[in-house]
């Protein structure tokens, strides 16, 4: 992992303790680290989180849209992260904690096909 990952999940983790009173551990990296964003699986105070750092200006629009999204979702029964914090880290870099949902990711569908055969109006 490059030194600039390390530092920035320090200032993460360092700022969310800050805020929240949340000691947080860094369990892993989710997906790949990229310039202008990183992802990490964390636990602490508030259970098992996902950890997200965003350089993109518009980051703090996005949340405000996912969270209306995700309430949306929540009221048609689909089970969602809970926001826990969302906020700019310093002047480039915007951070969000979600709490985790149970389970493991889908990596594929089994029958794209069957899917894709269903009617809409059945899903």
């Amino acid at each position: 992992m490059s030194p600039a990952v390390d530092e920035l999940w320090l200032r993460t983790a360092a700022r969310i303790e800050a805020e929240r009173g949340w000691s947080l551990e860094r369990l892993g990296t989710l997906g790949r680290p990229r310039e202008t964003r990183r992802t990490w699986l964390a636990v602490g105070e508030p259970g098992t989180v996902v950890v997200e750092a965003s350089a993109n200006a518009a980051a703090g629009k996005r949340t405000s849209w996912a969270s209306e999204a995700l309430r949306l979702l929540e009221a048609r029964g689909y089970p969602v992260p809970e926001l826990l914090r969302s906020a700019p880290l310093d002047e480039r870099w915007f951070a969000l904690v979600q709490t985790r949902l149970p389970g493991e990711p889908l990596a594929a569908l089994d029958d794209a096909a069957a899917l894709d055969a269903t009617p809409s109006s059945s899903l």
